[in-house]
């Protein structure tokens, strides 16, 4: 539910930098060629550092959610099958508000904003399939 209220991922809040992103959960398994930004993944999760700064989190949950090792996730955990109902059902329990967001929504997928976040559905299946949860540096 934080990471849905704030942005922050257990060890991880705005403005780390490289070294304290390290720290907190280790190498990443790829980077992206990009040096600013610098994008890192760590298999379902991208972290994007800018000017040496995380200012992105972006949980992918295209081929299964597998979070790095001291990076903990308390409470309910969606999964790619997760439909838009039970996320916003969540959401109201930590009293968010779970809006439609035109500027995330075309034919192929479906977004909303929720707290400090933007979450996005696939549409590719019938009911939809979670597809990501980001949060950016405000």
């Amino acid at each position: 539910m934080e990471f849905l209220r704030t942005g922050a991922l257990g060890p991880l809040t705005f403005g780390l930098t490289p070294a304290q992103v390290i720290s907190a959960i280790g190498m990443p398994l790829k980077k992206a060629k990009l040096r600013n930004p610098a994008i890192w993944n760590y298999g379902g999760l991208d972290v994007t550092l800018l000017d040496g700064k995380l200012v992105h989190l972006s949980l992918q949950f295209a081929e299964g959610l597998a979070l790095p090792d001291g990076l903990p996730w308390e409470g309910w955990m969606p999964t790619r099958a997760t439909k838009a109902p039970e996320l916003q059902a969540y959401a109201a329990r930590g009293k968010l508000v779970f809006v439609a967001d035109p500027a995330l929504t075309f034919h192929t997928q479906g977004g909303f904003t929720v707290g400090r976040t933007s979450v996005v559905f696939s549409r590719n299946v019938p009911g939809g399939e979670l597809d990501s949860i980001t949060a950016s540096k405000p």
